[in-house]
C-alpha cells in the first residue's frame, strides 16, 4: 500500500483491500522491524481529508488525518522545533495538555521540553478505555517537523476515504476489553467495521483488519483487547 501523503518512511504493509472504491484499508500485521514516518511541518497542508484545518483555540494546532490506529504494540510520535519557528510557548503547552486530556492511561507517557527549541513525544501503547465511538485520537496534531516511529512486533490499520465525496463519510473508533461481548449497529446509509484483533460472531471468527459491512445490529465478542474501527456514510 503506497501512502497517498509525501513525508519520508519506511512503512512495509502486509495487506491491502479497495472496498467498493469507497474506503482503501491497508495494516500492518505485525512490523518486522522499527518502522518510520517523518513528516516536516510544511506537509501538514499535504495529508489526507480534512487535515490542516485549525483548533479554534491554538492556531498551531490542526486536524490530524485521523488514518491510523495502533492496534498492537507501541508506537512513538515526536514533534520537535527550533527557535528558527519562533513558536509561541503557551500555544505548545497547550498541546501537551491536549494530549494528556485525551490520551490519558498512565501507560502512554509523555515527555517534553519547552522552550524556544524543544520537543514532546508520546509513548503511546495499544490499549484504552474508550467504550463510545470518538474520533481517531488524537484529532489534532501540531505544526512542527514529526516523526513516528512503530516498533517492531506492532500492528497498525490505515483507513483512507477514497470516495470523490470523502466529506460525507466518518471514522471512529471504540476499545473493547478481553471478554467484552459489544452489539455493534449500522449507522448512516453505509456502515463497515474493522477489528483491532480477531473477534467472534455466532461462534465465527471475523478476521483482524478486514473490513465487514454491517446491515443490522451484529453481536460480536472479543477474546482479547480490541480497538473497533467504525467508517460510516452519513
Amino acid at each position: 500500500m503506497k501512502q497517498i501523503y509525501s513525508g519520508d518512511n519506511n512503512f512495509t504493509f502486509d495487506t491491502s483491500a479497495n472496498i467498493e472504491n469507497e474506503i482503501l484499508v491497508g495494516s500492518i500485521d505485525s512490523a518486522a522491524n522499527d518502522m518510520y514516518w517523518k513528516r516536516p511541518k510544511e506537509d501538514i497542508t499535504l495529508l489526507p481529508h480534512d487535515a490542516g484545518t485549525e483548533h479554534p483555540n491554538n492556531p498551531l494546532m490542526v486536524k490530524n488525518a485521523g488514518c491510523h490506529t495502533l492496534t498492537s504494540g507501541s508506537i512513538e510520535l515526536t514533534y520537535t522545533w527550533t527557535e528558527q519557528d519562533n513558536l509561541d510557548q503557551i500555544h505548545l503547552r497547550n498541546f501537551v495538555h491536549y494530549l494528556e486530556t485525551v490520551i490519558p492511561e498512565e501507560e502512554n507517557v509523555l515527555e517534553h521540553s519547552i522552550g524556544s527549541s524543544g520537543y514532546i513525544t508520546q509513548h503511546g501503547q495499544a490499549n484504552g478505555s474508550v467504550t463510545e465511538f470518538s474520533p481517531i485520537r488524537p484529532e489534532y496534531t501540531i505544526k512542527t517537523d514529526f516523526v513516528g516511529n512503530l516498533k517492531k512486533g506492532s500492528s497498525l490499520l490505515c483507513v483512507i476515504k477514497t470516495d470523490p465525496n470523502a466529506d460525507e463519510w466518518f471514522t471512529t473508533y471504540r476499545d473493547a476489553q478481553a471478554g467484552d461481548t459489544i452489539t455493534l449497529e449500522p449507522v448512516g446509509t453505509k456502515t463497515y467495521f474493522i477489528f483491532g484483533s480477531v473477534v467472534q460472531k455466532d461462534g465465527q471468527n471475523l478476521e483482524k483488519h478486514k473490513a465487514y459491512k454491517a446491515t443490522r445490529e451484529t453481536e460480536i465478542t472479543c477474546p482479547e483487547f480490541t480497538k473497533i474501527i467504525r467508517v460510516h456514510q452519513q
